[in-house]
């Protein structure tokens, strides 16, 4: 158990360090870019691995840890959120439109990769 904390622990860093790092190379747009681009990586490369044959520790690791500090639901329901209070709907619906299609489309297709590997 202290083992597989200590992955979830490492995964976060690494998953959160990549997470900001994204958030710095597309924070020029109005339009929350990173969220919705690390949402969708996130949701693709979830789908993958789900197919795989992985030991628990390393599925901590890649899942619970990289891929928990990389997504962000909360920043999307606040980006939503902040949006649909200022008055800008259509940014708002739109956010919440294409992170919820995005990625559940992006995990079923990753489903799809992985189950054909």
């Amino acid at each position: 158990m202290l083992a597989n904390l200590l992955f979830a622990g490492l995964g976060g860093f690494i998953g959160a360090g990549c997470r900001f790092l994204a958030g710095e190379l597309l924070k020029f747009s109005h339009f929350p870019l990173a969220t919705l681009g690390v949402n969708t990586l996130g949701s693709f490369i979830i789908g993958v691995l789900f197919c795989l044959n992985l030991n628990q520790s390393v599925r901590v690791f890649l899942v619970v840890g990289i891929l928990g500090g990389f997504t962000t639901f909360s920043s999307f329901s606040l980006d939503s959120v902040k949006f649909l209070l200022e008055g800008e709907l259509v940014k708002g619906f739109l956010n919440i439109f294409l992170n919820l299609v995005l990625c559940l489309l992006a995990s079923y297709l990753g489903i799809l990769l992985g189950k054909s590997l």
